[in-house]
């Protein structure tokens, strides 16, 4: 069996995250259990109460940034005012994992293999929808690039909104830390006493149908490493190279990042595990 890498991994540059998520592909039964198995339900309803309020007199077209395996759909579809989504996403396998799970979703769906910091091949079709528009950075996509990366893509996004239009983004929290001194079959971590939130612990616990299947696949285990300077988070497969990358937000940071690319928070949760802003474009 192979042994997990002992270095701290680091990218060159922005583009090498993107390079991985146009390439990597995950198993059906990752993708299967991602799509059924992990509920973040109550920040998921908070999600779901701003939607379904904001268009309680309007028909409206969803335009979801990072749709993946089409988890959200499980409950987008109980909003009746949806008459389209448009699903964006930089991976095809997930993008064809999510067409044919969703093959008979009643409200009509488009797919699309895109770049968020850009939007080239969706552009002209986001253009040509009428607002009023809901634009959603949800499950962390926000949180799984690069600060440069997160820029670009706001600042395309705000291009595309009118006065009219909401972009709702979930941010990953940094919560109350605790020291990480317990044992785990299938998550190894660089040191047993580094200091990780508890959040974080928990969830890599929760995935633990991931880590199983990951190391049935790869012959080896995930290893994790967690900076708490740049509260960034790195998971990496010995043989394989990197294959997760996910930021923590504080409130501040937050504010900041809105405040820097032009857009307003309207309204801002603070969910179980994520930050919930509702951001709008005051200068169209």
């Amino acid at each position: 069996m192979k042994k997990t890498m002992n270095i701290r991994p680091t990218f060159s540059k922005s583009s090498d995250w993107i390079k991985l998520f146009y390439t990597y592909t995950g198993t059906p039964e990752i993708y299967h259990r991602y799509t059924y198995d992990l509920e973040r339900g109550e920040d998921e309803k908070i999600v779901y109460d701003y939607i379904k309020k904001f268009s309680k007199n309007k028909k409206i077209v969803l335009i979801d940034l990072g749709i993946g395996t089409g988890r959200e759909l499980k409950f987008l579809k109980e909003i009746k005012n949806i008459k389209k989504i448009i699903g964006i996403d930089y991976s095809k396998p997930m993008l064809d994992f999510c067409k044919n799970t969703w093959e008979h979703f009643l409200i009509p769906l488009k797919l699309i293999q895109d770049d968020f910091r850009n939007l080239k091949n969706s552009k002209k079709t986001i253009q040509n929808i009428e607002s009023p528009k809901i634009f959603t950075l949800l499950f962390g996509t926000i949180n799984n690039t690069t600060e440069r990366d997160r820029l670009l893509t706001l600042k395309t996004v705000k291009k595309l909104m009118t006065k009219d239009d909401r972009l709702i983004i979930d941010f990953s929290k940094v919560p109350e830390k605790q020291i990480a001194d317990y044992k785990h079959p299938w998550i190894k971590f660089k040191e047993r006493k580094e200091e990780l939130s508890f959040y974080d612990t928990k969830v890599f616990i929760e995935l633990d149908f991931f880590w199983k299947v990951a190391k049935k696949h790869f012959g080896t285990i995930p290893q994790f490493f967690y900076d708490k300077k740049t509260r960034n988070i790195v998971i990496t497969i010995s043989g394989v190279g990197n294959c997760f990358f996910s930021h923590r937000y504080t409130k501040k940071e937050i504010g900041d990042l809105i405040k820097k690319v032009g857009l307003k928070i309207e309204m801002f949760k603070d969910g179980k595990e994520m930050y919930i802003s509702i951001i709008r474009n005051n200068q169209q």
